[in-house]
């Protein structure tokens, strides 16, 4: 998942963008943009995902480095909801 927010912005032209890849083919299989970045463009592009891919519980891991900023509750619980699995790397793993 890709993503980023800039609360120094004074958002005039800001243009919001969050992707899924898939780490296998090293496609884009989701993706949503905004004028807002928040938790609904985050899971705007997994939901996105999900549907395009059509896969059932278990077939998914998501992977993350502590220093994401996909972790709101709401997005973890969407995880969860859909039957994806966590992997999450240790501290100081994001460059």
């Amino acid at each position: 998942m890709g993503s980023g927010c800039d609360p120094d912005s004074d958002r005039r032209g800001v243009f919001w963008a969050a992707a899924v890849r898939d780490a296998i083919s090293d496609r884009i299989v989701g993706w949503k943009t905004s004028d807002r970045c928040g938790t609904d463009l985050v899971l705007g592009a997994l939901e996105y995902a999900v549907w395009s891919r059509d896969v059932g519980d278990g077939q998914l891991v998501r992977y993350s480095d502590r220093c994401s900023t996909d972790t709101a509750f709401g997005f973890i619980n969407r995880l969860v909801d859909n039957g994806i699995a966590e992997s999450t790397g240790s501290v100081g793993d994001c460059p």
